[in-house]
């Protein structure tokens, strides 16, 4: 499957959509991203649709993409990646945050998470909803 060019190109003007900026926000991101994940559902389900045709170039980024089952799974999943020194971002539609609560969010901001910026690490995850 041939990649959307837009997505490969490193400086200059271009044009996307929210969703696919949340994408090449994580391929562009210092460090690099090693996870994407996420329940879809409208408003934030072309961010699914578009990492599905983008798998190839995520994988050769090394980036791991997922569809979860739902909101709770997604943010166990994204948990676990904060135990590792990874870089991982969830997406989920606002009314599913609740959902993601019942995941046990209290290892987000352990001592000795090294993923992101300086700025940013021991300050647990960002949903994006």
């Amino acid at each position: 499957m041939k990649v959307d060019p837009r997505f490969l190109v490193e400086a200059g003007p271009e044009v996307f959509t929210g969703s696919e900026l949340l994408i090449k926000g994580a391929l562009e991101a210092d460090g690099g991203t090693h996870y994407l994940g996420g329940y879809p559902g409208s408003p934030i389900a072309e961010y699914f649709d578009r990492m599905t045709t983008l798998k190839e170039l995520l994988a050769a980024k090394g980036i791991h993409a997922v569809i979860n089952n739902n909101e709770a799974l997604a943010a166990a999943a994204l948990n676990g990646t904060q135990l590792l020194p990874c870089r991982a971002m969830i997406v989920m539609k606002s009314v599913g945050v609740h959902v993601a609560a019942d995941a046990p969010l209290i290892c987000t901001s352990l001592p000795g998470n090294t993923s992101g910026p300086a700025s940013t690490r021991n300050r647990g995850s960002t949903f994006i909803s």
